[in-house]
């Protein structure tokens, strides 16, 4: 694997009671506008920068998708 990203944590949201998504659904408006304006803020620093966030976030386990950037493998030669 060459790298991987996690997307916005959103499910964070549902660890406090006046961001509970879930438990109160009139917030998934307000928690889906905070996560574009999140990414709005990330997204200012560069994509470099963004990589390297959403990969820290892949890293420790945080995030609602993960994203893997593969490579094949070579073959060695047949026997």
């Amino acid at each position: 694997m060459t790298d991987i990203l996690a997307s916005f944590p959103i499910d964070l949201y549902l660890a406090h009671p006046g961001s509970n998504y879930v438990k109160d659904r009139d917030l998934g408006p307000a928690a889906h506008r905070a996560r574009l304006r999140f990414g709005t803020l990330v997204n200012a620093h560069g994509p470099e920068a963004a990589n390297r966030l959403y990969s820290a976030f892949a890293k420790v386990g945080l995030g609602r998708d993960l994203t893997a950037f593969l490579q094949p493998t070579p073959k060695g030669p047949s026997t």
